[in-house]
């Protein structure tokens, strides 16, 4: 049987992303604030469409607040006033955008809900962007069938039961999800010229991508630069090549995003959990890190130095490759090869063998604050997003005739690039555009190369695909868990230790002392409860 861990190279490459979430609050206290005004909230909007009838009240003009993760793109305030337009016309509402930046919404996301701040929307996803935490520690309103049927119909319409149903958490729906899946797993975008220099034509294993790596420290390169750019991802994802045999896949909603709690995603009739320190693999790639450090392919200050740079590192020299999935992979190869040409980077997979994972309609959505003071119109504002096609086109490709022009075929023409960023919330996969592109780089022939394989070997679901971890009864502990990444984690991954093995069990005591054996048996037990459930 064909076997990948697409799944768990998506949430491993999440995890070096968003350390320690929601590590700072506590869950009780704040738990006890919050999770109260969501029964509140339900209760009020259900006796207000009592009193409205099915038709909802728009008469008060309104201003809704939304959060995204990401940066900022250029011009977004011309994209914003236009899409206000659309929304104060049809919804008699304006929507107010803020965002949180790569660097800062780890730390500042659940600041947010137990600091009450004043805001309707917030972008959300399980694992790397908080979804689970947050429901958690009582931050989203939940969406009954009644509330969404009513203020978000065509959402209601479009979206299939699979989408709602991966949204549950305890039976319940925390999100709108977006109505886009896709089969995108990590890839690596490498400077080919040194892959050149020091004798490489190609990459098409993890042999191929270590000896890679040795050769840059041999030479007085660095093979990544950035913490997050480590290959735990990649190389825990060659099932081919026997690196990850028993098919580990993250269990969605656990520690650190997902990187310690694993179940065999290619057993079906499996659902035991397992932990980080039952697979022999981690120590190995352990063990082959700290012999690239060794090497000087691994620079002293990889766990200082800033995620946010790692493409100008690569143009710049510092690094050979960095990690990205595939699409992202190849947006960023296209720019620095046109501005640094000479690095002729290139993107590869070498999963060859494999089979991949769709995503999950989950994978990007927008939840909705326990305190918003206007969830009706919150929940329009959210169906108008969604389904609208001018807003679509706004938020995905900037402003018509300014950005790009409709072509006769249906597709769309590049005028001046305008670099859309986290409207994934919204995405609509029935309304996205498809771009027209009549001299595609090499990058592009690559891509298209790997993605028609993608689709072509899709992995057979595992019922816990579909599974959310609930941490309410464990808050404690994962917050202990997380606080080890920086010490252990990390360092670790970068062969930034100086003796591996006692690092590891190090690691594994402070863990199992943090309290990693009660997470993983209440997950076990929710695993068991979830999967009863399904029979």
């Amino acid at each position: 049987m064909k076997k990948n861990s697409k799944k768990l190279l998506a949430l491993l490459l999440s995890a070096s992303m968003t350390v320690g979430v929601l590590a700072g609050c506590g869950a009780k206290s704040t738990n006890n604030e919050v999770a109260p005004a969501t029964e509140n909230a339900n209760e009020a909007i259900s006796e207000k469409s009592e009193a409205d009838g099915n038709t909802p009240d728009i008469s008060e003009h309104v201003d809704i607040t939304m959060y995204l993760v990401g940066d900022t793109p250029e011009t977004y305030s011309d994209i914003l006033a236009k899409v206000n337009e659309i929304t104060e016309r049809e919804i008699n509402a304006s929507l107010n955008v803020k965002w949180l930046s790569w660097s800062e919404h780890d730390a500042k996301y659940s600041l947010l809900f137990s600091g009450k701040e004043d805001f309707d929307l917030i972008f959300t996803a399980p694992a790397w962007c908080h979804y689970e935490q947050t429901v958690a520690l009582g931050g989203f309103l939940e969406l009954t069938e009644d509330m969404i049927s009513k203020y978000m119909p065509d959402v209601w319409a479009q979206l299939p039961e699979v989408a709602w149903k991966q949204a549950k958490i305890n039976g319940k729906i925390y999100m709108m999800p977006a109505n886009f899946i896709e089969v995108n797993p990590l890839a690596a975008t490498i400077r080919t010229d040194w892959m050149e220099q020091f004798g490489f034509t190609d990459i098409k294993s993890w042999d191929d991508m270590f000896a890679f790596m040795k050769a840059c420290g041999e030479n007085g390169k660095n093979a990544f630069a950035v913490k997050e750019d480590n290959p735990w991802g990649l190389y825990i994802g060659c099932i081919a090549e026997g690196c990850n045999p028993k098919g580990y896949c993250g269990l969605s909603g656990t520690p650190s995003g997902n990187s310690y709690i694993f179940y065999n995603g290619y057993d079906a009739d499996s659902t035991k959990l397992t932990s980080l320190f039952d697979m022999e693999e981690f120590r190995n790639y352990c063990h082959q890190m700290k012999e690239l450090a060794d090497a000087g392919a691994i620079p002293d200050d990889v766990l200082a130095t800033n995620f946010e740079e790692r493409q100008t590192y690569m143009a710049g020299g510092k690094a050979a490759y960095f990690l990205w999935n595939t699409g992202t992979a190849r947006n960023y190869a296209n720019e620095i090869n046109a501005a640094h040409p000479e690095c002729k980077v290139q993107i590869f997979n070498f999963f060859e063998d494999d089979t991949f994972l769709a995503s999950k309609y989950t994978n990007n959505g927008m939840g909705i604050n326990v305190n918003t003071k206007n969830p009706e119109r919150a929940m329009m504002m959210l169906n108008l997003l969604a389904t609208n096609q001018e807003i679509m086109d706004l938020t995905s490709l900037g402003i018509q005739g300014v950005n790009w022009e409709l072509n006769d075929d249906g597709t769309y023409s590049v005028l001046q690039p305008y670099n859309a960023s986290n409207y994934w919330g919204w995405r609509n996969g029935d309304m996205i555009r498809n771009l027209y592109n009549p001299a595609a780089t090499d990058v592009d022939k690559k891509y298209e190369q790997m993605n028609e394989s993608y689709y072509q070997n899709i992995k057979p679901e595992h019922m816990l695909d579909y599974f959310g971890f609930d941490t309410t009864a464990v808050s404690t502990q994962v917050a202990a868990v997380e606080a080890a990444d920086d010490t252990y984690w990390y360092p670790l991954l970068c062969g930034q230790v100086d003796d591996v093995d006692a690092t590891i069990d190090q690691f594994k005591v402070a863990l199992e002392t943090a309290g990693l054996q009660d997470i993983i048996d209440e997950a076990q037990r929710q695993v068991d409860e979830y999967m009863s459930a399904q029979k």
